[in-house]
């Protein structure tokens, strides 16, 4: 029996997590947002399955693991199994990184299971595998200070927060990244007590896996709330142990991280003014009303949200009771120790700087600290949700055990006007002065269950501070709302899709594949749009591309054809597009669109075959667009004016200044097929063109046969970036920046091989630097033991 209760915690949070993801394992649905692609992504949307005719019922989340984290887990675990590094990704952007991207999280020490597992059941475990973690590693935390009882409602509350649920299923490892927080504390406290080098690493180990998860955001807070742990604790000795840790974790992960910031430095994410994050993300101070009912201004799960920005970018809710019990903590300040004061000035702290406030804008914008200036601001309330629960546990323990009436009364008092207010604005003033019934009933409906939830609370402690019994009756009806509120939020928010729905066959994508071959594709029309990273996940050639991390250069250039020819340092972050045309007839019509297409080599062009009345338009010259495939849906005409992927031209100009570069491109007097724009080039200026074949293609190799009667330049239409090099006959040769930004190569006369080859200089540092990390780790546990056997050290 002692035993069984010794593992009573664990089966509880099993038993939770199994009846949160009780889908998977009873109807084979799995939490990927597959109806959502098949619902409402083209070119699924339309082509529905008989029994779907208005297209399967789905919500409007996940998006970008349908768009970033699958298609791109696809390609690198398909990489990997063919014997390759997964370095580059030749599918989106006219290729762009792929491990380097860091949020591909390609080294995550989950990723076994996708060699293991279908790749939709690996993704699965992972996804479900969150909460049990999460629990388990705040439950070990919890436990140095706390009994079994307070540790279990801690952990559980933490598990089954606002801010851990929506992230489980929002960004694919992200997670991860955050859950491990409560794992390094544990594991500093640990080393605390006992000295032993087996905590340090597990400490360091927990960095390792919060960086290899991918998400460097949530690594950084984790980064600096164990830090400023350390130091509150052991001052200095907690400091060197913390940085020490941190330190090795970042040699150990240099294959990851070293790519990760050479691909940041060329990226736009250096160089985009960031105020729009603090202007649409930090949070107004009525906001904080969702700390009470989180669907105070709707929910994305129901389409009734309708407050500013992301709603999963703006949950602070972490359970009303938690709530209350942590403000029963804060009420009693002059008592606390040390250790709760601390989690008591992180969590208002922390609270305070996600916050719009004019001392919040000037830290973290004004002074353009690196790093704080270009994320999104309300993410810390991952701190401050962590810490508040920490005081929520505390609060349940001291509550238990002290039952101080006056203390309650207070924390009610605040509760009860907090809540009246909360239902006085959508009773009275919403339907009163501004007439908006929508927004007052989901307001109404919102405060249900937190109003029962604080009632039940209400009841149960004022019975128990004036009774003084039942404490276990107490406690576990006080775990149960919490537990039931949390359920509650997790079911209405959480998704789950048929298998069938993963990226289904098309008609129109077939035939792309089955033509294109080594050509690019595009797609337009309002509604039928091929999403850009869908080419990743189909192995299809596309110029647009959708990620964190991609080519600056090349997004400028893409960017200029939507801006009139005109460069701009401020381009999209994320976003690569080429812009849109409403009909077939209109593609060639935009000037700098055209020459784009021509230049990036979109030899197919998607479309609607019966467009929207108000959008008819008469055919093509067919000399320019020539029409190839059409079904009930879709047409794909062939753009005769595209360049090949790879060609030979003979004059060459030597331009500098980005501008004149994009005037000499979109220049309709430049011929295209015989000059280019080489950088830096010094050679030639004129000859004779010849032809180029592609003969082999893979990610991290093109080889390229070329004959020419004249010294030519081979033009590459793939995006240009550090680590690519050429060959020419197995011979070294300087590789140039051509037409802005694809790759150039000069080829002299008569038939030769040239060969691209990504070997990039910034995995040979991670590679270095990951092993130094292994050979530090094992000299450093070597001294740290020696000097613990040492009687005069003070580190003992």
């Amino acid at each position: 029996m002692q035993r069984f209760g010794r593992y009573l915690p664990f089966i509880l949070f099993a038993g939770i997590t199994l009846f949160i993801f009780r889908s998977y394992f009873s109807k084979g649905l799995v939490p990927f947002p597959g109806n959502l692609l098949s619902g409402y992504y083209a070119p699924w949307s339309h082509y529905r399955p008989p029994d779907y005719p208005n297209g399967p019922a789905f919500k409007p989340m996940g998006f970008d693991n349908l768009r970033i984290y699958y298609p791109l887990r696809s390609l690198a675990v398909g990489q990997l199994k063919d014997g390759r590094l997964p370095l580059w990704n030749p599918y989106n952007f006219s290729g762009n990184t792929l491990l380097a991207t860091y949020q591909s999280a390609v080294f995550h020490p989950m990723s076994f299971l996708f060699f293991l597992l279908p790749q939709i059941d690996a993704w699965s475990v992972i996804v479900i595998l969150q909460p049990l973690l999460t629990c388990w590693f705040t439950y070990l935390f919890l436990r140095r200070f706390l009994p079994v009882r307070s540790g279990i409602f801690g952990a559980v509350v933490f598990a089954l927060s606002g801010f851990m649920i929506v992230w489980w299923e929002e960004s694919f490892m992200a997670g991860y990244s955050a859950l491990v927080l409560p794992l390094a504390l544990f594991a500093f406290e640990k080393w605390r007590e006992e000295g032993s080098r087996r905590w340090l690493v597990l400490l360091t180990g927990a960095f390792v896996w919060s960086i290899l998860s991918g998400w460097f955001q949530m690594t950084f807070y984790l980064t600096a709330a164990l830090t400023a742990w350390a130091v509150y604790r052991s001052r200095m000795r907690g400091f060197i142990i913390a940085a020490g840790c941190f330190m090795l974790s970042v040699f150990l992960c240099g294959i990851h991280l070293v790519p990760a910031f050479e691909a940041y430095r060329e990226s736009a994410r250096g160089t985009t003014d960031a105020r729009f994050l603090f202007d649409g993300y930090l949070l107004k101070p009525e906001h904080l009303v969702t700390f009470l009912v989180p669907d105070y201004f709707g929910s994305p799960a129901t389409y009734t949200y309708f407050g500013n920005g992301f709603y999963y970018e703006r949950v602070v809710w972490f359970g009303i009771i938690p709530l209350m019990l942590a403000l029963y903590e804060l009420v009693r300040w002059k008592s606390l120790a040390r250790k709760e004061r601390f989690f008591g000035i992180m969590f208002l702290v922390c609270l305070s700087l996600g916050l719009s406030l004019p001392t919040t804008f000037f830290l973290l914008y004004q002074l353009k600290l690196p790093l704080l200036s270009v994320i999104i601001p309300s993410r810390i309330f991952y701190l401050s949700t962590f810490a508040g629960v920490v005081l929520s546990a505390f609060g349940m323990e001291r509550f238990l055990r002290e039952r101080r009436i006056e203390d309650v009364l207070i924390t009610y008092a605040i509760f009860g006007t907090a809540l009246t207010v909360a239902w006085y604005v959508p009773v009275t003033m919403v339907r009163e002065f501004t007439g908006r019934m929508v927004e007052a009933e989901i307001m109404t409906r919102s405060l249900m269950i937190p109003t029962v939830s604080f009632g039940i609370g209400l009841f149960s402690m004022w019975l128990y501070a004036n009774l003084k019994r039942f404490t276990p009756l107490l406690y576990g009806i006080l775990l149960l709302v919490t537990v039931a509120g949390s359920l509650v939020f997790a079911n209405k928010y959480l998704y789950f899709s048929e298998r069938r729905f993963i990226y289904p066959e098309t008609p129109v994508m077939e035939k792309i594949r089955e033509m294109a071959g080594f050509n690019r594709f595009w797609s337009f029309g309002r509604g039928y749009t091929i999403e850009n990273n869908f080419a990743t996940m189909h192995r299809l050639q596309s110029p647009e591309g959708y990620d964190s991390f991609y080519i600056r250069r090349y997004g400028e250039l893409l960017h200029a054809a939507a801006n009139g020819g005109q460069y701009s340092a401020e381009i999209p972050r994320a976003d690569a597009l080429i812009p849109q045309a409403e009909h077939i007839g209109s593609v060639p019509e935009n000037h700098y669109r055209w020459r784009l297409l021509n230049l990036l080599g979109v030899k197919y062009i998607a479309g609607a075959t019966s467009p929207l009345p108000e959008f008819a338009a008469a055919d093509p010259d067919p000399a320019l667009l020539q029409p190839v495939w059409r079904d009930r849906e879709y047409s794909i005409w062939e753009n005769r004016e595209a360049l090949p992927r790879a060609y030979l031209v003979g004059e060459v100009r030597n331009i500098t200044g980005d501008q004149k570069i994009l005037d000499f491109l979109f220049d309709p007097n430049t011929d295209l097929r015989k000059q280019a724009v080489l950088e830096g080039y010094g050679g030639m200026g004129s000859g004779s063109g010849g032809t180029a074949e592609i003969t082999r293609f893979e990610p991290n190799d093109v080889t390229v046969s070329t004959v020419a009667t004249q010294g030519s330049i081979l033009i590459l239409s793939d995006a240009y970036y550090p680590g690519w090099r050429a060959e020419v006959d197995g011979k070294p040769t300087k590789l140039y920046r051509a037409n802005y930004a694809f790759r150039g190569v000069e080829v002299p006369a008569g038939t030769h091989t040239v060969t691209f080859l990504y070997r990039p200089v910034a995995w040979t540092i991670g590679l270095a630097l990951s092993g130094t990390g292994i050979l530090l780790s094992g000299v450093t546990l070597y001294l740290y033991s020696r000097r613990r056997r040492d009687p005069r050290s003070r580190y003992v």
